[in-house]
């Protein structure tokens, strides 16, 4: 192991992963071997064996930070590896998108009926309540896609729900506060009530027809058609059960057909307002934040030098550019002066927001663009956000109001000088955007949406009206 570390430290990561193939062949349970051959396998390209090598190693022992890091890179660069060449030869993400409004009218109006289907009861203090289950997969401790769960859990706290997740592990070892783990071959799962899937990336074809749901309702979050053609299936059983689906903006939404029902996402709203939208401190004193923040997991990559002359000359028109969890953005940028790395971990999403002056959003294909918290977590901390209109989180942005919108790179670079030649602008279109998310995310306006998405009481469908927050649910 000394000899692979030093190897491996000194980029000889041939000879250092035969070391790491030594030790595991003479104790094939050594965890830091495991995962440090995963991550050697995972710069060489190997995404599958990475993944089965860090899995592997992530069973062994109590998660950390590191290997959650790796773990969740890897399923990133697999994920866009598989878009970008098709699951199978003809059979691309661009031909799968067009079935996905076929597919949810087979979901949603199922041929047979389902059983049961009871309501949930609108007062939780009352009576007998049926039971609700909430459901994820993999969950991470560093910051991860995981808020979501942990969000829900809070909001659906007075209901008490059985929380569940698919993540790989000793049966028995716990994962978190209140958190079962799934194991169908010994009959854990969830058993009758409201099942809801968070995510849509959740290995269910073991138990989804023992589990005998009354209700199921999946909060969609970006993924491959591909992807949700072959979960919806399984979860609604080839439209044998009825499912219910809410996404984080209409325009995810619309790719599903229409009327679904829209939950922006719930980020938990910070009491106080940041420096830079109070009120009684001096302009002078907000506006020298000139540095421009980037999500590197949520980059739209073109080509490696395209992608490094742009971002390079983002930070030359903003003065620096921090990037949090630059994933491979960390290879192509690393000896640059003006771009800052900024690593994942607990919290650390809020305290990089605090410190740029605006945060650059970046879209190409709607599956690959994240749920969105960062969007919210910017505009509730005063930072105006720079969002592409074919992004499906514009529609919460109004253009030079609480934000800018663009249509090309081009576009990036002039509303970047605009802004540092004026950075009290940026000051009054963050105080715009703390005030739409204190409407949209509040926190008794979210916990009713949530309720009546549960209990299905009260829902009503409005146009969003430009200028005007969003409407927070929208009945199917």
């Amino acid at each position: 192991m000394q000899r692979a570390l030093k190897q491996q430290r000194g980029g000889r990561l041939a000879d250092a992963a035969a070391c790491y193939r030594e030790v595991l062949a003479l104790a094939p349970n050594t965890h830091d071997a495991l995962h440090m051959l995963g991550a050697i396998e995972l710069r060489h390209g190997n995404f599958s064996e990475a993944k089965e090598l860090i899995v592997a190693a992530l069973v062994l022992r109590t998660p950390y930070p590191d290997i959650e890091h790796n773990l969740r890179m890897v399923e990133d660069l697999e994920r866009a590896a598989r878009v970008a060449a098709g699951r199978t030869p003809g059979a691309t993400e661009e031909l799968c998108e067009p079935a996905l409004p076929i597919l949810a009218d087979l979901v949603l109006h199922p041929a047979v009926v389902p059983r049961g289907n009871r309501q949930l009861p609108a007062d939780p203090a009352g009576g007998a309540v049926s039971s609700i289950h909430l459901i994820a997969g993999v969950l991470e401790s560093s910051d991860g896609g995981d808020w979501l769960f942990h969000r829900l859990a809070a909001l659906l706290a007075p209901y008490r729900p059985t929380l569940w997740t698919t993540a790989p592990g000793p049966r028995r070892q716990p994962v978190g506060p209140e958190v079962r783990r799934l194991a169908p071959d010994t009959g854990e799962i969830p058993h009758e009530g409201c099942h809801v899937f968070v995510g849509i990336d959740i290995d269910c074809l073991e138990w989804i027809d023992r589990a005998d749901a009354e209700r199921v309702i999946v909060f969609c979050q970006p993924a491959a058609p591909s992807l949700y053609l072959d979960q919806l299936r399984a979860i609604a059983r080839d439209g044998a059960r009825r499912i219910e689906l809410v996404f984080p903006s209409q325009a995810m939404a619309s790719r599903f057909g229409a009327g679904h029902a829209v939950l922006p996402p719930p980020i938990e709203l910070e009491p106080a307002l940041t420096d830079r939208c109070r009120e009684d401190v001096p302009v002078e004193a907000r506006v020298g934040i000139p540095a421009v923040g980037l999500i590197g997991r949520h980059w739209c990559a073109t080509s490696p030098s395209a992608d490094a002359e742009f971002l390079c000359r983002v930070a030359a028109a903003s003065g620096t550019l921090g990037i949090y969890d630059p994933g491979p953005l960390r290879y192509a940028l690393g000896r640059e002066a003006a771009v800052r790395f900024h690593s994942r971990g607990p919290g650390a999403l809020p305290r990089f927001i605090e410190r740029v002056g605006c945060l650059l959003h970046t879209a190409g294909k709607w599956w690959l663009e994240g749920d969105g918290r960062e969007v919210f977590v910017a505009m509730a901390a005063g930072v105006p956000v720079l969002c592409p209109r074919a992004s499906i989180f514009a529609e919460y942005i109004d253009h030079d109001v609480d934000g800018l919108l663009y249509d090309e790179r081009d576009d990036v670079l002039e509303l970047l000088a605009a802004l540092r030649r004026a950075p009290a602008r940026a000051v009054e279109l963050g105080r715009a955007a703390r005030i739409k998310i204190e409407t949209l995310v509040e926190p008794l306006r979210i916990a009713s949406v949530v309720r009546q998405l549960l209990i299905r009481e009260g829902l009503h469908s409005e146009p969003a009206g430009s200028g005007s927050p969003r409407e927070v649910a929208v009945a199917k």
